[in-house]
């Protein structure tokens, strides 16, 4: 009878052992993804505390503003594209307030919503595991979009969102899961059509979800019922909507985009070889486009992991798996190649649509290196909790190693300021523009005319107590509009002495008015001064370090200053429904 209960006692505890063993795995990814999750959040935050917003992102804040006060727009102000994110900047300022923290954490909510999108996704290419896996990593890489995750530029998050959850409800219908079709059909439609009033970039989306349809039906003879095609078209029209009543009433200004610089595809594919897909894949600098392992290792390395990527692909082509993930590795350049948009790469902001499908084929591409024979001998039964290791572990590695390239950081390329660096951190990076906002406001200057750099995000600061504006970028001509009638405006210019201390600040160079984006078009100080003695027009200075408020006794038309110093007006109608 002893015996026996001593060797059922053992028996006890030899299973609880054992299930403890099997049980580590799962422990282990669990708090792998605990403490990947919080580094993400953290280090977007920490991005957060390291610069001052800039007027293009102040714009969207203003639009937030609008919207919760009743005046809605279709696009971002000046554009006849860009919809959509604003109104969700909007409902994160009703909920935690107007700030440029709240302004900030807005496309860092978005992007966590993203990552949830990649699990799901994985989930149903692949399984639970590597859904999971590459939604952690695409968490923490590459820099470039933790570095952009924290940048509020008003549409690309949105529709990146838009997109993910479009391609998660057409694999959820093309598995035949009929019971939920008719609703999913339709939130396919919803969705992609909300992107397009977002941005034409939704097509990264758009083009393998068609494409992935007409596999099923043509090859696999996939049934879509007339029914679900109505569906799918009348979700797709009422998403976009806002899109279609601006553009009916304006001649589809919408399809027809701005002159961009080096429009073809050739060099579009060019740019997307050359610095796009490294970058995508971690190992090219955003801005500089240093090679993150130096120029003899950093290509070898880039041609090395493209190679593999490549035969990737071709296994699961051959084994017929994730074939919609092998449609979209195909159709990204090509949508890359084919927009006019993207002409500029230093930032990577036109590719962080390809960002999901990047960490899903890294983590399958760890788990068929896993699965070659001499390795798999070696990693044998812990194969599930070495490959998210091995993920995690690379993807960190080069985040942080990114990182460390890319300090000091100094504003729009200012090599001669000081900026802020990965080690420096302040609650609110633009505290100073509210100081000045506040002094300007104390000083009795409502209205002004300023940089575009420095009006709007001024405006933003001051919380609708001051209203900016360019003389020559204008984003709202209703601004400007405001400014002329006032007789008191001020004009702010740059204190030249403070230089150095107003670039640190701003995070800028150009800020004096009319110079958006040539200094040699900039309005001086100096210049304006002469210009007011000639005329022979009293003015008094009120100097708000690192500016110069010069306040005119009689209005100065800046129709009248751009006649006088030849300064070409680029003056932007907002699109509105």
């Amino acid at each position: 009878m002893t015996d026996n209960r001593a060797s059922q006692g053992v028996s006890r505890r030899s299973v609880l052992i054992l299930s403890g063993i099997r049980s580590t795995p799962e422990k282990v990814i669990a708090l792998l993804g605990a403490l990947v999750g919080l580094f993400g959040l953290f280090i977007r935050i920490w991005s957060l505390g390291r610069h001052a917003i800039n007027a293009d992102q102040a714009v969207v804040g203003l639009m937030a503003h609008q919207i919760l006060h009743g005046h809605f727009s279709a696009f971002y102000w000046g554009q006849n594209y860009g919809g959509g994110e604003p109104y969700a900047v909007a409902l994160v300022f009703a909920i935690f307030g107007q700030s440029t923290f709240s302004l900030g954490m807005t496309p860092v909510l978005l992007d966590l919503v993203a990552a949830i999108l990649v699990w799901r996704i994985g989930r149903r290419l692949f399984d639970n595991r590597i859904g999971l896996e590459a939604a952690l990593l695409f968490w923490i890489f590459p820099e470039v979009y933790i570095w952009q995750s924290t940048i509020e530029y008003g549409f690309r998050w949105f529709v990146l969102d838009l997109g993910l959850g479009a391609t998660l409800l057409a694999l959820r219908y093309l598995n035949g899961e009929t019971r939920h079709a008719p609703v999913e059909i339709f939130g396919v439609g919803l969705l992609l059509g909300a992107g397009w009033w977002g941005s034409p970039e939704i097509m990264y989306f758009v083009l393998p979800i068609a494409i992935g349809f007409c596999f099923r039906v043509f090859r696999q003879h996939f049934r879509v019922s007339l029914s679900h095609l109505a569906l799918v078209v009348a979700g797709a029209l009422l998403g976009a909507s806002a899109w279609l009543e601006f553009n009916i009433g304006h001649h589809f200004l919408s399809l027809h985009s701005g002159v961009q610089p080096d429009p073809g595809i050739l060099h579009h594919l060019q740019v997307f070889v050359a610095h796009t897909l490294p970058m995508l894949i971690g190992l090219q600098l955003r801005v500089s486009g240093n090679w993150l392992f130096g120029s003899a290792i950093g290509p070898l390395v880039n041609v090395i992991a493209i190679g593999a990527g490549v035969v990737v692909l071709a296994q699961l082509v051959r084994r017929r798996e994730a074939i919609g993930l092998v449609i979209f590795c195909v159709t990204g350049p090509i949508v890359f190649g084919l927009s006019p948009f993207t002409w500029y790469w230093a930032d990577g902001r036109y590719a962080v649509f390809l960002a999901p499908a990047v960490a899903l084929m890294v983590v399958v591409s760890i788990r068929e290196l896993l699965a070659v024979e001499p390795i798999a001998r070696v990693v044998g039964k812990w194969s599930d909790l070495v490959r998210p290791v091995v993920a995690i572990a690379l993807g960190l590695s080069l985040t942080l190693t990114a990182a460390s390239q890319l300090t000091p950081y100094h504003p729009n390329g200012v090599s001669e300021t000081g900026g802020a660096t990965w080690t420096s951190w302040t609650a609110d990076p633009s505290a100073g523009l509210s100081v000045i906002a506040h002094t300007l406001a104390g000083a009795g200057v409502r209205d002004l005319y300023a940089g575009y750099w420095v009006a709007y995000p001024l405006m933003f600061a001051s919380k609708g107590a001051i209203v900016a504006s360019d003389i020559s970028y204008v984003r709202n001509p209703g601004f400007l509009a405001t400014i002329e009638a006032d007789h008191s405006a001020a004009w702010l210019f740059l204190d030249p002495s403070k230089y150095r201390y107003g670039v640190a600040l701003t995070g800028v160079s150009l800020m004096d008015p009319s110079c958006a984006a040539l200094s040699d078009r900039c309005l001086l100080p100096s210049r304006f001064i002469e210009y007011l003695s000639r005329n022979h027009i009293a003015y008094r200075s009120d100097y708000i370090t690192p500016f110069i408020a010069i306040i005119p006794a009689r209005p100065v038309s800046p129709v009248a200053i751009s006649t006088a110093f030849h300064l070409r007006a680029a003056y932007v109608v907002p699109r509105s429904p």
